[in-house]
């Protein structure tokens, strides 16, 4: 049986931050461990936001101060959104495409992190023989109609 939840294509390995922390902290574990996008959270494990390398870029350009000097608070996304690990890969889908984001923070029943899912995770299971799930299903014209969302959305939306 293919995998259907969140949980069975999620990334369970999850770097973290938290708003006190530098640009300069992130983008040097974004460099050691090749990611793009690193989970900000209090101090209970619970997802506050995500920084990207690109809010890192931008928070540098637009605040003229070194990496050093930016904290994450200052930097990151003020939008987070979530999906539980036991969700329909299809919701977290879905979530990506109404909010134009590509990647989702993914909490457990506590809303503790656990994960963080990707549209190329999801991506990565349309391929050819892997259009659909039983009982969730989903095709390579959903994930199209993602990847056009995101596209479309990509100008100023994290």
């Amino acid at each position: 049986m293919e995998p259907n939840r969140v949980r069975d294509v999620m990334t369970t390995e999850v770097l973290s931050c938290t708003p006190s922390d530098s640009a300069e902290h992130c983008a040097r574990l974004m460099w050691e461990k090749p990611c793009g996008a690193i989970a900000v959270v209090d101090g209970t494990r619970g997802p506050v936001s995500i920084i990207t390398d690109r809010d890192i870029c931008m928070a540098a350009w637009t605040q003229g101060r070194r990496l050093a000097d930016i904290t994450v608070a200052s930097a990151m996304s003020d939008r987070l959104f979530t999906v539980r690990d036991s969700d329909r890969i299809a919701v977290a889908e879905g979530v990506m495409r109404r909010n134009g984001v590509r990647r989702l923070l993914v909490v457990d029943r506590h809303a503790e992190l656990t994960g963080i899912i990707s549209f190329d995770d999801i991506a990565r299971r349309a391929e050819v023989g892997q259009t659909s799930f039983d009982d969730d299903p989903y095709s390579a014209e959903s994930i199209a109609s993602t990847s056009a969302a995101l596209a479309h959305g990509a100008r100023g939306v994290p």
